[in-house]
């Protein structure tokens, strides 16, 4: 049941409200509004609970006021506030270059399923003109012209534009809110869009934080949720978690064992890569001589990945 949960939830559906998926997921709540011009009819829209003021704002702006919230109807997959609730919720005083924009992603947004290329050249001269002016916007701009491919098919372009906001980030040395980029990376990460060098590129940009013991335990944190969620770790990630935990003062044997204790019964890691059974094969046998209940998994798990029976 838990996994059919966790197909519905990331192809974009609402589950039942009393489900228990294994990633992270939001209640969704009926919000009524009324507008002047509508009379008796109403307005209903469906918003996850952590959207839900930002969904205020924006219908806020055009006139409609909010009537009244039902108790959760359904759950959604978890997503960070993106464009242009971000903005109306953080800056509200820019609200009007938000605004502007948001016909066009809408337009850009259709033609992303059938000329993702030429969606791809209006996203960014779009974001050329906020750059000039609020290149604050820039992350979640960029993050929900993602989204707009996710929702298209086109992983790949998703990437693109998820690294244009991480770009962004740098080159205008922009505050980062890192429980919510950490949401962003584990969104991207469920849809496919990100490749072993965007996760690489965070785990660099974490140790540069300032913070080890933090920028360790987000790093760490990604990759338990990512796996948990039904990816598959991949090569590097011991490499760039070692790094990090040295960096931290991590011990890491035991950290490595807790760390395969909480992801081996998830069913992503029958899929992990060679170099991922290769990096952690000491902790993994420290871990089985210890733990009978350990042993029954990993002669219960059956690695799909070339290579592994002879290895």
């Amino acid at each position: 049941m838990t996994a059919g949960v966790d197909g519905l939830l990331r192809a974009g559906g609402l589950a039942p409200p009393a489900s228990t998926p294994s990633e992270p997921a939001d209640p969704v709540v009926a919000r009524r509004y009324c507008h002047p011009a509508l009379g008796d009819r109403v307005v209903i829209r469906l918003a996850a609970e952590p959207l839900a003021r930002a969904e205020d704002l924006t219908l806020g702006l055009a006139g409609f006021e909010l009537e009244a919230v039902s108790q959760p109807v359904a759950l959604v997959r978890r997503r960070a506030l993106g464009f242009p609730g971000w903005v109306l919720l953080h800056h509200p005083d820019d609200a009007d270059y938000a605004l502007a924009v948001v016909d066009a992603m809408a337009s850009l947004a259709r033609l992303a399923r059938s000329k993702p290329g030429a969606a791809k050249d209006g996203y960014e001269a779009i974001g050329g003109r906020l750059a000039r002016a609020v290149p604050h916007f820039l992350p979640t701009y960029f993050e929900q012209a993602g989204r707009a491919f996710i929702d298209a098919g086109s992983a790949a372009q998703a990437g693109v534009m998820f690294g244009k906001a991480r770009e962004a980030e740098r080159v205008y040395a922009l505050d980062v809110d890192e429980e919510r980029r950490l949401a962003v990376f584990v969104e991207f990460a469920l849809a496919g869009a990100l490749t072993a060098r965007s996760l690489a590129d965070y785990a660099r940009q974490l140790s540069e934080s300032g913070d080890p013991v933090a920028a360790y335990a987000t790093f760490r944190r990604l990759c338990v949720e990512r796996t948990r969620a039904g990816v598959a770790p991949w090569s590097e990630m011991a490499t760039q978690l070692r790094r990090l935990g040295t960096a931290a003062g991590v011990d890491l044997d035991a950290d490595e064992r807790d760390l395969l204790a909480e992801l081996l019964e998830a069913p992503a890691l029958a899929r992990a890569p060679i170099g991922f059974w290769r990096a952690y094969r000491r902790p993994l046998l420290d871990l089985a001589r210890g733990s009978p209940a350990v042993r029954r998994v990993l002669l219960d798990l059956q690695p799909r990945v070339a290579g592994i029976h002879d290895w």
